[in-house]
């Protein structure tokens, strides 16, 4: 089993020996080969993840202080299909297409 990239690129290398030396079908190298090969197939590097960048936080910040200014600049402004007098999503377009006066 490989357990880092080390040890990935040794089994890349084993493997490429094999390859320019095929072993005997049957034998003990061949049954090594198929396990390396198989070894390698399953490897999956460890990923660390990736850190939030301060630039993206302090985008969302900075959008989030523009959004409260709004409100406050415009405490009426509605989103859109949030108006009381809208209905849902449509704004109140096409009411009439469903029988609604």
């Amino acid at each position: 089993m490989l357990e880092d990239q080390e040890d990935f690129e040794v089994a890349l290398e084993r493997a490429a020996h094999f390859l320019a030396h095929p072993p005997a079908p049957g034998t003990t190298e061949e049954r090594s080969f198929l396990t390396l090969l198989g070894d390698i197939d399953r490897y999956r590097p460890a990923v660390a993840a990736e850190p939030v960048q301060d630039s993206v936080i302090s985008q969302l910040a900075d959008l989030d202080r523009g959004l409260a200014e709004f409100r406050k600049r415009f405490p009426d402004h509605h989103l859109p299909g949030s108006h009381p007098t809208a209905i849902g999503p449509n704004f109140g377009f096409g009411k009439d297409l469903r029988g609604e006066d």
